[in-house]
């Protein structure tokens, strides 16, 4: 696996040849989002003096360049399209990207494939150098775009030469296929599990209201509740953040 922004992972080394990028990250010891960061002169981007210091070094010293030109790239040797780009926003803030992360890689190195991870932190300019990075690379066979919170977004259009799919976001108009939690049926499930024991008064803990997730969630609720010809009842709904200090508190609020 290539090693992103979110964490280590192994480098894919190169089979001679043009240096690559790869090559760069693997003798600077840092990842490949970052040396694209610094050869594209991205300025605000968080790396210290020393890294950039130490990355155009190694780029200086294998004698690797940045392909300015379509004559550049059509002078370059073939490379097997064998990575896959996980693009996200967010991936050390909340540990469900990088489960995601985990589920990708796993499936991809059992295809063959190797995955290399790009957190934008939802810096349009750390975005950009992103996409221009990986859509340089010859080796990106497609790209995962996806978001920590489910959401709607705009899907960079650069994205529209390469095979994407959305994960955890979803798009409109829907040019690319988009894989997104079942929350109406995660919500309809829990509550109907507990109408068929019997239970009539039912309490909900929710998230944020305004969030997708959340809102999801509740209409399955509302839908069970239906199902088992119950009344909606406001009063036993809570509204939380997503964490369990919260939830507690929530919790002994309707058990109050």
């Amino acid at each position: 696996m290539a090693k992103g922004n979110g964490g280590d992972a192994s480098i894919k080394e190169a089979d001679g040849g043009r240096p690559t990028m790869t090559d760069v990250a693997r003798i600077a010891g840092v990842s490949q989002s970052s040396v694209s960061l610094v050869l594209n002169e991205m300025s605000g981007a968080r790396i210290s003096a020393e890294t950039r210091a130490r990355v155009r070094e190694a780029a200086r010293k294998i004698g690797y360049r940045l392909p300015n030109t379509r004559q550049d790239l059509a002078r370059a040797p073939a490379i097997e399209k064998d990575t896959i780009a996980f693009i996200v926003d967010e991936i050390s803030t909340s540990p469900h990207p990088v489960v995601s992360l985990d589920g990708i890689r796993d499936y991809a190195f059992e295809q063959g494939l190797l995955v290399s991870a790009h957190a934008t932190r939802s810096n349009p300019d750390l975005e950009s150098a992103v996409l221009r990075a990986v859509m340089r690379d010859p080796a990106i066979a497609g790209v995962i775009y996806a978001t920590i919170f489910t959401r709607k977004v705009s899907v960079p259009r650069e994205l529209a030469s390469i095979p994407t799919i959305l994960l955890n976001c979803y798009a409109e108009p829907r040019q690319h296929m988009a894989i997104v939690p079942g929350e109406v049926a995660g919500g309809f499930a829990a509550t109907a599990h507990l109408t068929s024991l019997g239970h009539r008064r039912i309490g909900f803990i929710n998230g944020e209201p305004w969030m997708d997730a959340a809102i999801d969630r509740l209409k399955g609720y509302k839908q069970a509740l239906a199902t088992a010809d119950i009344a909606y009842d406001e009063s036993l709904v809570r509204n939380g953040d997503w964490l369990p200090l919260r939830g507690y508190e929530a919790a002994l609020e309707l058990l109050a």
